[in-house]
């Protein structure tokens, strides 16, 4: 992106703008990933301390 600026092309500025835009959906979605993920372990760690107190 720095090189685009600095050289005033007009394509290279438009595809590293393409990739950072594919970057932010890719933390996005590991994002809800990894949250679900933590939902998940908390859910059955609740659930394990449960059983083990019958």
């Amino acid at each position: 992106m720095k090189a685009a600026l600095r050289s005033n092309n007009q394509h290279s500025l438009v595809k590293a703008f393409e990739y950072l835009k594919s970057h932010y959906k890719f933390i996005g979605i590991l994002t809800i990933v990894l949250i679900g993920i933590y939902i998940l372990a908390v859910v059955g760690i609740v659930l394990t301390g449960m059983s083990g107190m019958r």
